[in-house]
């Protein structure tokens, strides 16, 4: 008769737990910077909205006193949303992120109208090294 094998040996097993290992010290490091970069762009998205009840009311001469002004909550899941006008008339809206992850807890996007009416977007507070994981349109400053 013949002696036939069932299984894996000890060297097959210790083999395909390295392979796993190695996949797996690639792969985390990738996913904690998508998890990143995924909840900076949702605040991006909350603050976003804001800046066209900022034109309407602005346009009827209405002033902007904090986020509920402009129909922004002034807490949310990922952001504490603020909205301000400064005494040069220039509008700030802002979030500052909340349950974040570290690269990004500190972060503070805010979107900028100038008096003439021009729109523009920055990124603070991303961990250096990082700031790859600011949004395309509001690089870190």
């Amino acid at each position: 008769m013949k002696n036939v094998q069932k299984g894996f040996s000890l060297i097959e097993l210790m083999i395909i737990v390295a392979i796993i290992g190695i996949l797996a010290a690639v792969a985390i490091p990738s996913y904690a910077n998508y998890q990143a970069k995924a909840k900076i762009a949702a605040g991006l998205a909350e603050i976003t909205p804001g800046k066209t009840v900022v034109e309407v009311k602005l346009n009827n001469g209405e002033s902007i006193a904090n986020a509920a002004a402009i129909g922004l909550a002034a807490t949310t899941h990922n952001c504490t949303i603020t909205a301000e006008v400064a005494n040069t008339g220039i509008v700030f809206i802002s979030c500052l992120m909340a349950n974040a992850p570290g690269k990004i807890s500190a972060a503070k996007i805010t979107w900028t109208r100038a008096v003439g009416g021009e729109w523009t977007c920055a990124t603070t507070g991303i961990v250096a090294g990082f700031e790859d994981l600011a949004p395309k349109t509001c690089k870190q400053a």
